[in-house]
């Protein structure tokens, strides 16, 4: 599941900014401390870093560099959304959020500024 997430947000970065000259800034919203799964999470975020660092080291997307910026939701839903507001102001265009509650308390918020959202929940309601 992690695997096509990555696989997807790649390609849905070289859509985006394949005639762009900027810079790619993406807010990553994890669980690293806390009581469930950090050590999960903590795995990913080095395993997402490792992508986008290799991703960059051969060129970046049509140039332009990939820049993940790792923000800790310890997770709490609240906490994930003061996060957010501190990652829009670092420009970000992709978020990709961790946990069920954390994702549904962005869902307008993203959608109302306009950022795309990745996530591993599902809503079907």
């Amino acid at each position: 599941m992690k695997k096509k997430i990555y696989l997807t947000l790649v390609f849905l970065m070289v859509t985006i900014f394949s005639s762009t000259a900027e810079d790619i800034h993406i807010g990553l919203l994890l669980g690293m401390t806390g009581e469930r799964d950090s050590e999960f999470n903590t795995e990913f975020a080095e395993g997402i870093t490792g992508c986008f660092d290799y991703i960059n080291n051969h060129g970046g997307i049509n140039g332009n560099k990939i820049f993940p910026i790792l923000k800790d939701t310890q997770f709490n839903a609240d906490k994930a959304a003061v996060e957010y507001e501190k990652l829009k102001k670092e420009n970000i265009k992709i978020l990709y959020c961790a946990g069920a509650d954390e994702s549904m308390k962005l869902q307008a918020l993203v959608n109302t500024d306009k950022i795309i959202l990745f996530t591993d929940f599902y809503d079907f309601s």
